[in-house]
């Protein structure tokens, strides 16, 4: 039987996340049964620039889903066709999600009983999708922003923002047998030992 791993690649932006857990996912199923899932919408020329750079940088092999409500559904459901799923970011996930569950509203005029709601809805999302990870059939990789490090934002979505990528990393840190921290393009292995 093999021994079917749960990773969890974190780091800061530029850190070589999206790459090592790539070139992960190429050495776990050399054959290609890779399912990459994409979080990101397009919504300017920046964005479309990162996805199409992504896109080029995955083999023609792999199949795509795009996509991030209900991912923990999908994962589950996938997992018995695939060698590996890829969910790459749930910080670009949770993003899409934020601004999904406040819609139109100014960020700014948010009250404590909205940011309260939005951790909570942070909360059961990453217990969903931990245990679509943990029930999956296959390898998942699951690539996240550790957003924690840094100048504390200005603005109250910022803070709320940071605060909900946190405690969604550490619920899917705790509930993975791997977890790589990127610094500058090399890999940390933070938990479960080296993936080499």
């Amino acid at each position: 039987m093999v021994d079917v791993k749960k990773i969890l690649v974190t780091g800061g932006a530029r850190s070589g996340k999206s790459g090592f857990a790539q070139n992960l996912a190429y050495r776990m199923s050399p054959e290609g049964r890779v399912l990459y899932i994409a979080t990101a919408k397009v919504f300017d020329w920046e964005m479309e620039q990162r996805v199409k750079k992504h896109q080029e940088s995955r083999p023609a092999t792999w199949d795509t889903y795009e996509g991030y409500q209900n991912l923990a559904d999908v994962i589950r459901q996938k997992s018995k066709v695939y060698d590996v799923i890829l969910l790459d970011c749930v910080t670009v996930m949770l993003t899409n999600l934020l601004f999904d569950h406040i819609g139109e509203q100014d960020p700014d005029t948010l009250q404590k009983a909205q940011t309260e709601e939005l951790d909570q809805m942070a909360k059961e999302e990453a217990r969903r999708l931990i245990q679509g990870i943990r029930a999956a059939d296959c390898h998942v990789i699951a690539v996240t922003n550790e957003l924690g490090m840094g100048v504390v934002p200005e603005r109250l979505l910022g803070r709320i923002f940071r605060d909900m990528a946190g405690r969604t990393n550490q619920t899917l840190a705790e509930g993975m047998s791997n977890v790589v921290f990127m610094v500058s393009g090399l890999p940390l292995y933070v938990k479960g030992g080296d993936l080499r």
